[in-house]
């Protein structure tokens, strides 16, 4: 067995089989299972190699020189078959069935001996028993592969499984977080109401107060402003009175007023017409004086 134990190579070689995984090309199991093979520095089997060579596109040579792999002389083949193939290939090694060609003169009247085809017969029996326990072992492994690739399946859908768990997790906690601010500021509104529910309720009961207050002062004027209404009347009523009163002295003055204008103009006239007999007596005293002088 020879082991290559180059790092870069191996762990590049290692990363384009799990790109062949996540990328579903070819089967999961089986390139999971070589990809542990490589992981753990452990030897591939020759089909493995040839099926990574498919996958791969590189040949053989570059293959060998980059992973570990058994490399089997022509006369060892037989102790690393299984027992199974081992059985056969000895079979077929030690019982050949075709004749053996004779050599060389032989004596007269010789013939080479029968086939004993009651051992021929025992030996394709237990040729045709080991080729169906053979095929029992390779339907064996094949449903072990089939059961490896279910369970890469099972892996790969456990791990997005789990992907999608945390997400919903993270979703989860984030709505969580989310609704306990909401209920914090839930919280602090209806505390706010509560506070502006009792500021109303002081509001209220000072407003009732006051519309009390304004009743009664509304009630206080309004008996004032009768009385000051009763007494505007009272006063308007006096008023009317007194001018009516003023009206009769007016009229009696006016009255006095013409009487005292003919009353004076009476006097005048008198008074004119005494000048008038003065000055005639002034001229008569005069003319007398004129006629009889001292």
């Amino acid at each position: 067995m020879i082991i290559d134990d180059e790092k870069p190579k191996e762990n590049e070689l290692i990363s384009k089989i799990q790109k062949l995984i996540d990328s579903n090309n070819g089967d999961p199991g089986r390139l999971q299972h070589i990809c542990d093979m490589l992981s753990q520095n452990k030897p591939l089997y020759h089909s493995d190699q040839v099926y990574l060579e498919n996958k791969l596109g590189i040949n053989n040579t570059s293959l060998k020189n980059n992973i570990p792999h058994f490399d089997v002389c022509p006369e060892d083949k037989i102790k690393h078959m299984n027992k199974f193939e081992q059985k056969i290939t000895l079979t077929e090694v030690k019982h050949d069935p075709t004749p053996l060609k004779l050599r060389g003169l032989m004596p007269k009247d010789w013939h080479p001996p029968e086939n004993n085809s009651n051992e021929l017969t025992g030996i394709y029996e237990k040729i045709k028993t080991e080729e169906e326990l053979l095929d029992d072992r390779q339907k064996i492994y094949d449903e072990i592969n089939l059961q490896r690739s279910k369970l890469s399946h099972l892996i790969l859908n456990r791990k997005d499984y789990e992907k999608q768990v945390l997400l919903e997790k993270t979703l989860l906690e984030s709505q969580i977080t989310e609704e306990h601010i909401n209920i914090q500021t839930q919280t602090k509104i209806s505390e706010q109401i509560i506070s502006q529910k009792v500021e109303l309720e002081k509001v209220k009961f000072e407003r009732n107060e006051l519309m009390k207050k304004i009743t009664i002062e509304k009630d206080t004027i309004t008996k004032d402003l009768q009385y000051q209404k009763n007494q505007l009347t009272q006063t308007q009523l006096e008023q009317e009175e007194i001018e009516k009163q003023i009206k009769q002295e007016q009229i009696l003055l006016s009255k006095m007023i013409e009487e005292q204008k003919f009353n004076l103009l009476k006097q005048a006239q008198i008074a004119r017409e005494i000048r008038e007999k003065q000055t005639d007596l002034e001229k008569t005293k005069k003319n007398v004086m004129t006629l009889h002088p001292k």
